[in-house]
């Protein structure tokens, strides 16, 4: 819907499609209980996650090799279902963060966005480059606060207009912790490739290939 409208128009829509490093493993135990509690969730349940994370231990295996038993002290189980959820509530705070400091712009129907959120895929919504800049500073604190790192290699930002000059994306820069982010032609997102005219055609031969 964004795209339809922005994209398809003569309106930009910059988006910064941000990726976690290691998001699941970096999770710090004791942020996620503040965060828990903060929500309001049963003092019963908080203690039985607590205790679920209480002395975990694990093994690498290499081929028929073992190391030595080692404590895991951050992160949530790979596999279990249960952790999305967790990690859902751990990042719960992003979007008042984010708009406790900065207005936002982006007009969907009668709502104002600043981001869009799925588990630890988070994508920025500006209508100008200097705005998803502040956004992408705001984002920089965050993290911060919330001990989580950026992979800024795979970490992109497209610009959605259905009809660009060459050279255009030329004109911009992005960047996150000092370095420059990729402006990249289409995106694969919540598995949709998203092209920057605001074509499905890409992810419509996707399809079809398979």
């Amino acid at each position: 819907a964004l795209i339809d409208k922005y994209g398809k128009g003569k309106t930009c829509l910059y988006v910064g499609f941000l990726d976690l490093h290691k998001a699941f493993d970096s999770v710090d135990r004791e942020l996620l209980k503040d965060a828990m509690l903060n929500i309001g969730l049963p003092h019963s349940f908080v203690r039985l996650i607590v205790s679920m994370y209480t002395c975990v231990s694990g093994i690498i295996q290499v081929g028929n090799r073992f190391s030595k038993l080692f404590d895991i002290k951050r992160g949530v189980k790979q596999g279990s279902t249960l952790s999305p959820k967790l990690f859902n509530i751990f990042i719960n705070d992003v979007v008042n963060f984010i708009e406790n400091r900065w207005a936002p712009k982006v007009s969907l129907g009668t709502q104002k966005l600043s981001l869009l959120l799925f588990a630890d895929d988070i994508a920025l919504v500006a209508n100008k480059p200097q705005d998803l800049q502040t956004l992408l500073n705001l984002i920089e604190e965050y993290l911060h606060i919330k001990k989580l790192r950026l992979n800024t290699e795979k970490s992109e930002v497209v610009i959605f207009l259905k009809k660009k000059k060459v050279g255009d994306d030329e004109k911009y820069t992005f960047k996150f912790n000092n370095k420059e982010l990729f402006i990249s032609k289409r995106i694969k997102y919540l598995d949709f490739i998203l092209s920057e005219n605001g074509s499905l055609r890409s992810h419509v031969d996707e399809i079809i290939k398979k």
